[in-house]
């Protein structure tokens, strides 16, 4: 059980810093294309290891945390 706690608590990480790359990619990136770019790889990199995170653990089958679908 602890194992499994403390995968949950690296996916609300990982999840928490995504938001933060969104939150700075709408306030920096639309006045700069440099930023945006870098903010717009930062989220697909966090994006991408999001789902090799969930489907390497068995954080999915224990608590419903699970994968989310991104838009």
């Amino acid at each position: 059980m602890v194992q499994h706690n403390c995968e949950h608590k690296v996916l609300v990480a990982m999840r928490h810093s995504l938001a933060q790359a969104y939150e700075m990619l709408n306030t920096e990136g639309p006045s700069d294309s440099e930023r945006m770019q870098y903010w717009r790889g930062r989220i697909e990199g966090l994006e991408m290891g999001i789902r090799i995170f969930q489907s390497h653990n068995d954080c999915q089958s224990k608590s419903g945390v699970g994968p989310r679908f991104f838009t």
